[in-house]
C-alpha cells in the first residue's frame, strides 16, 4: 500500500503550522513569567525566575523549526518514493546515532506503541506495570497537555526544569548541522534519548507521533515489543483516506522477528494488513481479546470499554515480559474520561476526553450513557480544523441531551460558526447559546454552563462531557483547576503550565 506523495507531502507542513502556534504561546507566556508558579504553586524567588526565563527560552528553541533554505523540503521529507525514503534514512541513521552514543544500555528493552487512539494509555498502562515492578523506565510520549515536561519521564517524575535546560541546549547544538529538515519532534526525541541514558533505564516506552513508518521514534533495529493499539480513520491528509493506507503507515514499527501485539477488536482490513507485515518480517503475532476477566484481580478502575481493550492488551505485552501486571492498578492519564466531582456546584459531574476523531467520540459519549444512565449528556465541543468535524458532530448530536459549542486557543480551532453550519437544522435546538458575545473562551462558557446548572438546580440531572481534541480538553482542566485547586494533587502537570 502507497500513498501518493502529494497527500504524503503535507506531513511536515502541517507539524510545522501547529508548532509555530506553540512557539507563538511559549513567547507570549515568556513575556508574563512573573505569573509563573512553582511546582508548589508559590511565587517564584529572583533566582527561580530567571531559571524559568532560561526554561522557557531553551524551550522556544526547542520548539522552532528548520527554517535553513539549503534543508530538504517538506514534500521531499514526507514523500513515500525512493527520495523519500533516502532522506528517511538520514534521520534514522541520525537517531541510531545518538541511541549509540547517549549512554543508554544495549540491554535496555524497548516497547514501540503506535495506534490511532488509545496509544497513550496503553503507553501508561505498560509503564505502570513496569514501574511497580521495580523497575526503571524512560518514557516518552506525546503531544503534552500543561507542559513539555510531560513527553518526557522517568517513571511517575517528569523532566525538571534544571535538566531540560542542559540537555535541551546539547540538543540543540546537535541540530545546527543537520543536512535533513527538522522539528520540534525530532529534537524532543534526541533530548529524551540523552535524558534516558543518563538515568540508567532498563525499559524505554516510546510512543509514535502521526503515523509510524516514518515516524522519529522508528529507530531501533530491535525491541521487545511492538504494540498497535485501535485504528480508525484520522490525519488522513497525512496517512491516506483508508483504514488500509492508515494501518500500512502504523504497522510500519513491526521488526525484524519481533513479537507485536495489537487487539481482536480491530477491522478485519487492519488485521490483514498487519498478519502481511507480520508475514513479511517473520514477526510474531499476538491477537489480544479484551476479556475482561483476564483483569480480575488486578483492582484496576476501568469503567470504559474502551479502557479494558487498552487494558487487556498492556497486560498481553507484560506477561510476555514475564512482568506483573499489579501495578497498573496505579494508572494515570489524564483527559482521557477523566471525571472530576466538583465541591463548588452541588452534585456537578465533568468528564474531559481527548477524543478527535468519530469513532473515539462514539466510544466516549456511549461510554457515558453506560457508566452514568440516570444523567443526561450535556456536550460542549471543540475540534481543530484538520479533522472529520462533520462525522463527530453527528455523533455528538445523537447521543446527548444538549450541546455547547466551543472554540479552542489553538491555532488550528475550528470557530463555533463553522461547527453551527455542521449541524443540521432539525438539531439546531439541541445548541446552548449561553451568551451573546461573538467570542467567548473555554472557560468562559463552562464558568457560565455550571453556573445556569447550579442556579437552576440541575447539576445532578447532566455528566457534562468536554470533548473533541486534547487542546479543548487540557483547556478545560486548567479551568477546573482555577475554580477548585483542591480537585488536583499538587504535583499534577496542570500546576507546571508552561502557558
Amino acid at each position: 500500500l502507497e500513498m501518493s506523495p502529494e497527500i504524503a507531502g503535507m506531513s511536515l507542513f502541517i507539524s510545522c503550522a501547529f508548532l509555530t502556534f506553540v512557539a507563538k504561546s511559549i513567547r507570549k507566556s515568556c513575556k508574563h513569567s512573573k505569573n509563573f508558579k512553582t511546582a508548589n504553586n508559590t511565587l517564584p524567588s529572583q533566582k527561580q525566575e530567571e531559571m524559568i526565563i532560561e526554561y522557557k527560552s531553551v524551550l522556544n528553541r526547542l520548539i522552532e523549526n528548520d527554517t535553513r533554505p539549503q534543508s530538504p523540503s517538506a514534500k521531499l521529507m514526507s514523500r513515500h518514493d525512493a527520495t523519500g525514503d533516502v532522506i528517511f534514512q538520514k534521520r534514522k541513521t541520525f537517531f541510531r546515532s545518538v541511541l549509540d552514543r547517549c549512554g543508554i544500555k544495549h540491554s535496555c528493552k524497548i516497547i514501540h506503541v503506535a495506534g490511532t487512539k488509545g496509544k497513550g494509555s496503553t503507553v501508561e498502562y505498560i509503564s505502570s506495570g513496569l514501574i511497580g515492578s521495580g523497575s526503571n523506565v524512560g518514557i516518552f510520549s506525546s503531544p503534552h497537555l500543561h507542559t513539555a515536561r510531560e513527553r518526557l519521564k522517568i517513571g511517575r517524575e517528569i523532566i525538571s526544569i534544571e535538566d531540560l535546560i542542559r540537555i535541551g541546549k546539547k540538543t540543540l547544538a546537535l541540530f545546527e548541522d543537520c543536512n535533513w529538515s527538522y522539528v520540534m519532534f525530532d529534537k524532543m526525541v534526541t533530548l529524551a534519548l540523552h535524558y534516558f541514558g543518563e538515568r540508567d533505564i532498563e525499559y524505554m516506552v516510546l510512543e509514535t507521533g502521526i503515523g509510524g513508518r516514518y515516524d522519529s521514534t522508528n529507530f531501533a533495529e530491535s525491541v521487545a515489543a511492538c504494540v498497535i493499539t485501535s485504528i480508525s480513520l484520522d490525519h488522513q491528509a497525512l496517512l491516506g483516506n483508508t483504514l488500509e493506507e492508515i494501518a500500512w503507515q502504523k504497522a510500519g514499527i513491526i521488526k525484524k522477528g519481533s513479537h507485536v501485539f495489537t487487539s481482536a477488536n480491530q477491522k478485519e482490513c487492519v488485521l490483514d494488513v498487519i498478519r502481511k507485515q507480520c508475514t513479511s518480517l517473520d514477526a510474531i503475532l499476538h491477537i489480544i481479546d479484551s476479556d475482561r476477566s483476564s483483569l480480575d484481580g488486578l483492582e484496576l478502575h476501568t469503567p470504559y470499554k474502551v479502557q479494558v481493550e487498552n487494558a487487556c492488551l498492556a497486560g498481553a505485552v507484560l506477561r510476555h515480559l514475564d512482568v506483573s501486571c499489579n501495578g497498573m492498578k496505579n494508572f494515570y492519564w489524564p483527559c482521557r474520561m477523566e471525571a472530576f466531582h466538583l465541591t463548588t456546584a452541588t452534585d456537578s459531574l465533568v468528564v474531559l476526553d481527548g477524543c478527535h476523531n468519530e469513532d473515539s467520540v462514539v466510544h466516549f459519549l456511549e461510554g457515558l450513557q453506560d457508566r452514568y444512565p440516570s444523567r443526561k449528556v450535556l456536550t460542549m465541543f471543540g475540534a481543530g480544523d484538520e479533522k472529520c468535524v462533520q462525522e463527530m458532530l453527528l455523533q455528538v448530536v445523537q447521543r446527548s441531551h444538549s450541546v455547547v459549542l466551543l472554540r479552542s486557543k489553538h491555532m488550528r480551532a475550528v470557530p463555533e460558526m463553522f461547527l453551527w453550519n455542521s449541524i443540521s437544522e432539525e438539531s439546531k435546538g439541541m445548541v446552548l447559546q449561553l451568551t451573546d458575545k461573538e467570542t467567548t473562551t473555554i472557560a468562559e462558557k463552562m464558568t457560565l454552563l455550571l453556573d445556569d446548572l447550579t442556579t437552576k438546580g440541575t447539576t445532578g440531572d447532566y455528566v457534562v462531557a468536554i470533548c473533541g481534541s486534547l487542546f479543548v480538553a487540557s483547556e478545560a482542566r486548567e479551568c477546573l483547576y482555577r475554580m477548585d485547586p483542591t480537585l488536583f494533587d499538587p504535583k499534577d502537570w496542570v500546576t507546571q503550565s508552561d502557558y
